[in-house]
């Protein structure tokens, strides 16, 4: 696969416009929760991986006795806000406190030691050690042994009423002195969008490491991320075929109806945009290739696209509504003029962006591909020349001194 430079009319797109689709009635399905186990590794269908392939919530965080900077101030005020009662004490000197947002609520938790950290040494005895050993490298000190996760299911404020979770795996197994990962079984709960109820799952797993910056200071950080371990499926009829239709929580915020958009508060002097992520869509996903791994580029796949205001599925757009738990999807026939844009390379996807939001196009054998009247910008594009010969290359000129066996 090789990406080229696809010239949608010097970057709008020209547009021929063509009769407006025929009235139709909108067709809606009920989309039902599915959930994943923790492990990316699984025996399922090759189209489960699909799913896993979303953007976590991050989390950061200094740690340990001795840092250089201080903890976010605001992390912990917010975290105060929202939980109320903690357990009387925590095995770790340093517990990772964060909130997490998931629908509209928002969800305090804390990672804790699987042990009690080992007491500080003495002043007097460590200025001993250091003097008897003046030039020995001061050792590397450990992380704390993140192993268990406390997390307000029941969205209460109390960290003490909810089961304790623990870590799958050894934290630091296989890992070198100074580093630390760790990964939790997936958690299921409730959440609400707007007082919408909605199902939904995630894990959380993180790596932290440790160094040391010189005779008195050490670094230690933690990172934590929060993965949406659920999605949504069902089935819709459009013109007589039945479509499988997944919905997945790509930016892992516990809601299904979040679509993508240009980023106006990212302001590059180039002009480069970035795109605000909302949710995935997919499309008949059982028709891809076999070996198929998740992707974050709709434009490697054609199942995949980004959730939109408007969508094209078999050459048609539709507008589509989704309600905030993903559990009902309407797919209604666009009454918008439609268009067409071309490129001279076959086998090309592309995103682009306009007044219609962000869509996604994929040249037929001629490279042309149909899009609603209006002025557009490319966003991204893959050119897929799998099986297509490239033109004659000029002979080889006899290998030089260097390249010789």
């Amino acid at each position: 696969m090789r990406r080229r430079l696809i010239r949608l009319a010097s970057a709008a797109a020209v547009l021929v416009a063509a009769a407006s689709a025929m009235a139709a009635d909108a067709e809606t399905c009920s989309l039902q929760i599915k959930r994943l186990e923790a492990s990316a590794r699984t025996t399922g269908p090759p189209t489960d991986t699909m799913f896993r392939g979303v953007y976590p919530q991050r989390f950061f965080r200094q740690t340990g006795l001795e840092i250089a900077g201080r903890p976010e101030a605001n992390d912990e005020e917010e975290f105060a806000k929202v939980i109320t009662k903690e357990p009387a004490g925590y095995n770790s000197k340093s517990p990772f406190r964060a909130v997490a947002k998931l629908g509209t609520q928002q969800f305090g938790f804390v990672i804790d030691g699987r042990k009690a950290d080992e007491p500080a040494a003495e002043p007097a005895k460590e200025a001993a050690k250091e003097s008897a050993a003046a030039k020995t490298p001061r050792p590397v000190p450990a992380l704390p042994d993140y192993g268990r996760l406390l997390f307000d299911v029941n969205h209460n404020g109390d960290l003490t009423d909810d089961p304790v979770i623990e870590a799958q795996a050894a934290a630091g197994r296989g890992f070198p002195t100074g580093y630390l990962s760790f990964s939790f079984p997936r958690v299921d709960l409730t959440v609400e969008a707007d007082g919408t109820k909605i199902d939904y799952a995630f894990t959380v797993s993180g790596y932290g490491h440790s160094q040391v910056l010189n005779e008195k200071q050490t670094y230690q950080y933690v990172s934590v991320s929060l993965n949406a371990a659920a999605y949504r499926e069902g089935e819709i009829t459009l013109d007589g075929k039945k479509t499988r239709i997944v919905v997945t929580d790509y930016n892992s915020n516990g809601r299904f109806d979040d679509v993508w958009a240009i980023d106006d508060s990212v302001m590059i002097s180039d002009g480069t945009v970035y795109p605000r992520q909302g949710d995935m869509l997919f499309v008949d996903p059982q028709a891809a290739q076999s070996g198929y791994l998740a992707g974050y580029d709709p434009t490697t796949s054609d199942v995949q696209q980004f959730l939109a205001k408007a969508v094209q599925i078999g050459g048609r757009f539709y507008d589509l509504r989704i309600t905030p738990a993903g559990d009902t999807l309407t797919l209604q026939p666009s009454q918008l003029a439609i268009g067409h844009v071309s490129n001279p390379n076959r086998g090309y996807r592309a995103l682009v962006y306009g007044d219609q939001g962000i869509l996604k196009v994929s040249g037929d054998a001629e490279g042309r591909a149909p899009l609603p009247v209006g002025s557009w910008k490319l966003l991204m594009y893959t050119i897929d020349r799998t099986g297509i010969e490239d033109p004659a290359q000029p002979a080889a000129k006899e290998p030089s001194l260097l390249q010789a066996p």
